[in-house]
């Protein structure tokens, strides 16, 4: 955790989300031994997401402003929303995340991931 422990040391109060997005996913890339990670947002009705920042340890891949819609994946998307992650060690295998084989994992060389929901609040007023 490297690069976010930097960025809380520097104390800057105007990092930005990319900033705070690129430290986390090298943290992440690094931590796991993967080859990609990725920030996807799901619109306020969760009927889309969007990737927001991608990095990937071979720069074959960026995945920014990729768009999954729930219409054309709702095993997926009703997984990950209900559950609040999806770990799939096989996804041509997985129950719910097969359906994303051919327009996602094929053209990306997918072959296993960790989805995970990170919620996100307004902060309340004392």
């Amino acid at each position: 955790m490297e690069n976010i422990k930097e960025l809380i040391m520097n104390n800057q109060s105007d990092t930005s989300e990319k900033k705070i997005f690129e430290a986390l996913s090298k943290d992440v890339l690094n931590g796991l031994s993967i080859d990609l990670v990725s920030i996807l947002y799901f619109t306020n009705d969760n009927m889309n997401l969007t990737c927001q920042y991608s990095i990937d340890r071979f720069n074959k891949h960026n995945l920014t402003n990729i768009e999954l819609l729930r219409s054309d994946f709702p095993n997926y998307f009703s997984s990950v929303i209900e559950d609040g992650s999806i770990s799939a060690e096989n996804v041509y295998s997985h129950p719910n995340t097969k359906e994303l084989t051919e327009t996602y994992f094929e053209p990306y060389n997918v072959k296993s991931l960790l989805d995970y929901i990170i919620y996100m609040r307004p902060l309340r007023k004392a």
